[in-house]
């Protein structure tokens, strides 16, 4: 029997995360199927679109994942937003992500924000200093707003470009730098927000799944 792919739609916050897939989806489309296939396993379809939602506010996700849901019925729905606002509660995000009906599924979080989702991808020198950087900083005891972060970042990581990422950015070691650090991560304040699985435990855990050259 022939399988059939899965497909996976991606309800994101902003342009970064909606690169970011695209670069995945393009790496996984260079890679050698897995035995018994004869397309790429698996697609993160980001939704809706380059923009992302524009706001990972509780209310906006909502919304746009009703939607995405009507639109394709068959396709498994994450949301992948910043924890930050939920952390600092901003709009009260935090209190209604927690009084969530069944119908919302638990969200795909970066921890606190997306560039520390990129950080995760550098080589051990590379974490290292995010690591230090932000602890001196005080990120990890409460997340900062990105106008006191983004200079932190550019220390670490000068080149980068919110909404943008090299087109080799992904590969087999940077997903293993990623599978590896999340195991090293310093301890973050969460201020009683639940966090299931962050997207990357979640993207992982697909790939590993299909992919031999991405298992641990």
């Amino acid at each position: 029997m022939m399988r059939v792919s899965k497909n996976i739609i991606v309800i994101c916050e902003g342009a970064s995360e909606w690169a970011y897939l695209q670069r995945l989806n393009a790496f996984l489309a260079g890679l050698p199927f897995p035995d018994g296939w004869y397309e790429v396993p698996v697609r993160f379809i980001g939704r809706p679109g380059r923009n992302g939602v524009g706001s990972g506010s509780f209310n906006a996700v909502k919304r746009e994942l009703a939607v995405a849901r009507k639109l394709n019925r068959s396709a498994m729905a994450w949301v992948w937003v910043d924890a930050d606002l939920y952390v600092r509660n901003e709009r009260a995000c935090g209190d209604s992500y927690r009084g969530r009906s069944g119908g919302v599924p638990p969200f795909c979080f970066s921890l606190y924000n997306f560039e520390d989702f990129v950080a995760l991808h550098l080589d051990d020198e590379g974490f290292e200093r995010w690591a230090r950087v932000m602890t001196e900083g005080g990120h990890f005891r409460s997340p900062l707003p990105w106008e006191a972060y983004k200079g932190l970042f550019a220390s670490v990581l000068p080149e980068y470009r919110k909404g943008d990422l090299p087109a080799d950015f992904i590969t087999v070691e940077s997903l293993g730098n990623l599978r590896r650090h999340l195991t090293q991560l310093p301890r973050m304040e969460l201020n009683g927000l639940p966090v299931e699985r962050t997207f990357a435990h979640a993207m992982l855990e697909e790939l590993s799944r299909r992919y031999p050259e991405l298992r641990a």
